[in-house]
C-alpha cells in the first residue's frame, strides 16, 4: 500500500506538471491571438505595419498552436486515474490509439474547450459552458478506451475552471442514484462542483473542489 501511495504521488506530480504546460501553451496562444486582433483593429498605418510584421513573424507564429497531449501523456494520465480508483480492463483499447490519433483528437477537444464563454442577456454563461464541456468530452471520447470520466481527467488539466475529474468519490458525493460514467451524470456533478467553487470564492475551481471531495 505504501508503494502504491508513492506511485500515485509521482503520477500526480507528472499530471500537475503536464497541466501547467498545457495551460501555459493555451495562454500564450490566446495572448498572441488577442494582440493580433488589436493590431488589426488599428488605423490604416497600424494595419500596414501589421501586414509587414505578419509576414516577418509568420514562421515563428506557425509553431504556436492549440496544445495537445501525446500518446505517452495519455498513458500517464490513465495510470494516474487508475491509481486513484478502480483499475479497469481498458489498456488493450488504449494501446490501439496511435500517436497521430491521440494528438488529433486531443487537439480538437482542446480547441473546443478553449472557446470563450458568452453570457446571455441575464449575464448567465451556464448554457454556453455546458455546450463547450459536452462537445469537448464527446470529441475526446473518440479515442479508443476513453469515456467521459477519462476525458474529464484530461480536460481538467487544461481547463480546471471548467472540468472536474469524474472521480468515484465525486460521483458518490454529488450524484443521487446508481453510479454511472455517462455524459449526463458528468454534466450534473460538474455543474454542482461549479456551484460549490463559486460559493467558496477566490482560489477555488471545479477541479480543486473535486480533489477536495476525493481526499475528504
Amino acid at each position: 500500500k505504501k508503494g502504491g501511495n508513492q506511485e500515485l504521488l509521482e503520477l500526480d506530480k507528472k499530471c500537475e506538471e503536464l497541466g501547467r504546460k498545457l495551460r501555459s501553451s493555451l495562454t500564450t496562444m490566446m495572448d498572441i491571438g488577442n494582440n493580433e486582433e488589436r493590431e488589426k483593429e488599428g488605423d490604416e498605418e497600424n494595419k500596414e505595419n501589421y501586414n509587414h510584421k505578419e509576414n516577418d513573424d509568420k514562421e515563428n507564429n506557425d509553431s504556436l498552436d492549440i496544445p495537445c497531449v501525446s500518446r505517452e501523456d495519455l498513458f500517464t494520465i490513465m495510470k494516474w486515474k487508475f491509481s486513484k480508483g478502480k483499475s479497469r480492463p481498458l489498456w488493450k483499447y488504449l494501446n490501439s490509439n496511435t500517436e497521430e490519433s491521440v494528438q488529433r483528437h486531443s487537439k480538437a477537444s482542446f480547441q473546443i474547450a478553449s472557446r470563450e464563454t458568452i453570457k446571455d442577456d441575464h449575464g448567465d454563461d451556464s448554457i454556453c459552458n455546458t455546450n463547450i464541456i459536452s462537445e469537448s468530452i464527446k470529441e475526446m471520447c473518440k479515442l479508443s478506451g476513453v469515456g467521459p470520466a477519462s476525458s474529464s481527467a484530461i480536460l481538467s488539466l487544461l481547463r480546471p475552471d471548467l472540468f472536474v475529474f469524474m472521480d468515484d468519490e465525486v460521483i458518490e458525493c454529488l450524484h443521487k442514484g446508481k453510479r454511472e460514467y455517462t455524459l449526463k451524470v458528468y454534466l450534473n456533478i460538474n455543474d454542482k462542483c461549479q456551484t460549490i467553487a463559486t460559493q467558496l470564492g477566490e482560489g477555488w475551481d471545479v477541479r480543486r473542489v473535486g480533489r477536495a471531495l476525493w481526499t475528504a
